[in-house]
C-alpha cells in the first residue's frame, strides 16, 4: 500500500486529476479553465519525476501510471480542445443559420491528436534511446502549444471566440504603433481561426509526435553553460516571450523549441 500511494505515485495520481477535471471543462464549453489545468498538470507531471529521483522511489508501476496520467491530460485533453476551436471557428455569425454543410464534421480530425499521443507514448516507454533526448515531439509540449491558441486567441467560450482575437495581443505588446498593425492583425487572426488552418495543424502536430526528429530535453545536468548551451537558449526565449505577451506566448514558445530542436539536430549534433 505504501509503494501504491508513493509522493511521485500520488503527483502522477494529481496530473490525472487535473486532466479529468479539464476535460469536464472542455465539455462545458469553459476552455479557459481547461488550459489552466493542464498547465498545472505539467507542474505535476515535472514534480512527479522529480520526487521518483530524489526519494529513489522510482518503479515500473510509477513509469505506467504516469504515462496513464499523461494520456489524459496531454493526449485527450488537447484534441478535445482542438475540436472545439475547430467547431467554433465553423458557427456562422448568423446564430439562426445551421447550413454549415460537410463543415460539421471536420471538428472530428482534432481527435487524431490523442490518438497520436497514445502512439508517442507506447514508442517513448519502450524506446531505449530517449533516457537523454526526445525522438519526435513530447506530448506535453504537444499538448501545450494546442492548449495554448485558445489563450492566444482570447477564446475562454464559444462567445469570446466570435468577439475577441489575436489582435488584442498585439495591441498590449506594441500600443504606441498600433495603428499601422491593425489590418495586419486582423489578418493574422483570421488565418489562425479559420478551420482549414486548425485542422492543418492537427495533422502536422500529430506527425510530429511519432516523427524521428531529434528533440533536446528541457533537464539541465548542471550550472554550467557548456553542455546545456541548447537549453539556456530555449530558457531565455522562452523567458522573453512570456515577458511580452504572457500565456498568449505557449505556442510560440513551442514552435520556438520544435524550430530550435531541429537546428540542434542538423547542425550541431552532427560535430559532438
Amino acid at each position: 500500500m505504501k509503494t501504491l500511494f508513493s509522493v511521485p505515485n500520488l503527483l502522477s495520481l494529481g496530473n490525472l486529476l487535473c486532466g479529468c477535471i479539464a476535460v469536464f471543462n472542455v465539455i462545458d464549453g469553459n476552455i479557459g479553465i481547461a488550459v489552466y489545468l493542464v498547465m498545472l498538470a505539467c507542474v505535476f507531471d515535472f514534480l512527479d519525476g522529480f520526487a521518483a529521483r530524489g526519494l529513489k522511489q522510482g518503479s515500473p508501476m510509477g513509469k505506467e501510471l504516469d504515462s496513464l496520467a499523461d494520456m489524459v491530460t496531454f493526449g485527450v485533453v488537447p484534441g478535445m480542445v482542438m475540436f472545439q476551436l475547430i467547431r467554433f471557428a465553423g458557427l456562422p455569425h448568423d446564430s439562426l443559420s445551421n447550413d454549415t454543410g460537410w463543415r460539421e464534421y471536420l471538428p472530428y480530425v482534432g481527435f487524431i491528436i490523442p490518438l497520436f499521443s497514445g502512439l508517442r507514448l507506447a514508442k517513448f516507454n519502450v524506446d531505449t534511446r530517449q533516457s537523454e533526448s526526445f525522438i519526435g515531439l513530447p506530448t506535453l509540449a504537444n499538448a501545450l502549444l494546442i492548449c495554448g491558441l485558445p489563450v492566444l486567441f482570447g477564446i475562454d467560450n464559444q462567445e469570446a471566440y466570435r468577439f475577441s482575437g489575436f489582435s488584442y495581443y498585439l495591441q498590449d505588446a506594441v500600443p504606441n504603433a498600433w495603428g499601422m498593425f491593425n489590418e495586419f492583425a486582423l489578418a493574422v487572426a483570421l488565418f489562425w481561426r479559420s478551420q482549414t488552418t486548425l485542422v492543418a495543424i492537427s495533422v502536422v502536430m500529430s506527425v510530429l509526435l511519432i516523427s524521428p526528429l531529434p528533440m533536446f530535453s528541457f533537464k539541465i545536468k548542471s550550472v554550467k553553460w557548456k553542455g546545456n548551451e541548447i537549453q539556456y537558449i530555449f530558457l531565455a526565449v522562452t523567458l522573453s516571450l512570456f515577458g511580452i505577451l504572457h500565456l498568449a506566448a505557449l505556442p510560440l514558445i513551442i514552435l520556438t523549441y520544435i524550430l530550435m530542436s531541429i537546428v540542434y539536430a542538423v547542425r550541431i549534433k552532427p560535430r559532438s
